[in-house]
Order: C-alpha cells, then structure tokens, then sequence
C-alpha cells in the first residue's frame, strides 16, 4: 500500500467538506457526529449501501444526542450480520443477467429446495436445459458454489453497477417488466402488491428522488429479509420512476 505522505489531516477535512478543527477534535474523540454530517460523509466517500448503514448506526450509537436512542443504534448493530455483497459490474451482468440467475440464489435459501436442476426448472418454470446453463454460469462467475450436492449462494446480496448505460441491465428490467405483467393476471391480490403513483415533479430534484428511492429499497430488504427467517417463497420487489411527458432524453 502507497501512502501519500502530503496528504494531511487538512486534506482530509477539505476532501469531507468538514472544518480541519472539528475533524481534529471529532478523531481525538473531543467532538460528536452529527446525522447531518454523517450521510454527508458516506455521500462524499461513495460508501456501499451496507458500509453506509453499518457507519450511521455507528454514528448514532456513539454519539446521538438522547440515551434512548443511542442504546436503540447500538442494538441495531448487533443484531446485524455483516454480509458480503458481491459487486456485479456491466461486463458481467451481460454474461449472466438473466433474472433467474438471481432467483436461483435465492432459491438455495429455501428449507425445501431439493438442491438439483428439476426442482429448480419446476418451481420458476423453466427449461431444465435452461437451469444447467444457468447453473454452470453461476459457478463459472463466483455467485454460486455446489458441493456434495449442495448448493449455496456465495454472497448474501448482489448488486449491479447504477447509473450506468447498459444494453444488459436494460433488459433485465424487461425482463422482470413482464414477469410483473404475467403475475398481474396469473396471482390473487392476496399474493401481490401493485401501486403506482402519477405526479406533476421538479426534474431538478432526481438524484433527491433516486436516493430516497434507494433508501428504501434497503429498508425494505432489511426489513423483510432475514437469514434466520423461515422463508417459503421467492419474490421480487420492483420499483419504477419514468418520465411519462414527451420530453426527455432516452438511453
């Protein structure tokens, strides 16, 4: 590992956009965090969404202002399993970006799966020629790992490249576009949730929108997705944010 030996401590709270003072004082464990200044920090450092999560509830369990919700932060943290998540870059999610690649991981967390081809080609219907191909990518590319005819997800969460143009990411989402078109007709409401929402909306305020979008979607996984659960079945959970006027550009 290099290290810059001009890169000071005053670098450093430039390159945060924080006081060198404060940042002195914050390091000699003298000053708190702020929230404020916490997800100003994850922003600026590019943290992954768990990293993010793991260094604000950090923040709060150390430093946030009332007892109460220190010791809630800090009973978060325990109750959080580190997960590895695998970085999933365009290149790659062109090779094998086919949306049963994902349900196929999740699928190794089910208490009955019967861990071979004929299960698997049963339950998300399937080609089982389909399923051996897919299996054999899975492995080739890391996600998967069989052994004594089991099978398990080497990685408790993936996560494709955002805001990048991809021809592969794209049809991805077409794809789960129309596994959400065939569940809309095929499963009861009881099975299901589809909302949609249509308002008049500021364009300068997307990458508001984007990330309280993200925000949620974590919320939700870890809220609804537990290792410890008894899972039973796999779905997916989508979101969709477009323009609907004329303007606009496409990619």
């Amino acid at each position: 590992m290099q290290v810059n030996p001009h890169y000071s401590l005053r670098s450093f709270a430039r390159d945060l956009d924080v006081g060198h003072s404060w940042l002195s004082e914050f390091l000699a464990g003298k000053k708190g965090l702020s929230e404020a200044t916490a997800e100003k920090i994850v922003t600026i450092l590019s943290l992954s969404r768990q990293d993010a999560e793991l260094f604000k509830l950090s923040s709060r369990a150390a430093h946030a202002r009332s007892g109460a919700e220190r010791a809630r932060a800090l009973s978060e943290l325990k109750q959080i399993q580190p997960k590895k998540i695998r970085k999933v870059k365009a290149q790659e999610f062109a090779r094998a970006g086919c949306w049963y690649h994902l349900a196929i991981l999740e699928l190794t967390e089910l208490p009955d799966f019967k861990h071979h081809e004929l299960d698997i080609a049963q339950r998300l219907r399937l080609p089982k020629s389909t399923v051996s191909r897919a299996l054999d990518e899975l492995v080739s590319h890391g996600h998967l790992k069989i052994e004594n005819g089991k099978m398990q997800a080497v990685s408790a969460q993936s996560e494709s490249d955002m805001d990048i143009p991809s021809i592969a990411i794209r049809q991805f989402h077409e794809q789960i576009l129309q596994l959400g078109q065939r569940a809309l007709h095929e499963q009861i409401v009881d099975q299901r949730e589809f909302m949609s929402t249509t308002l008049a909306f500021n364009t300068d305020r997307m990458a508001e929108a984007k990330k309280a979008i993200r925000e949620f979607q974590n919320y939700f996984s870890k809220e609804f997705y537990q290792e410890t659960d008894n899972k039973d079945s796999i779905y997916q959970m989508s979101m969709q944010f477009f323009r609907m006027d004329k303007k606009g550009n496409s990619v």
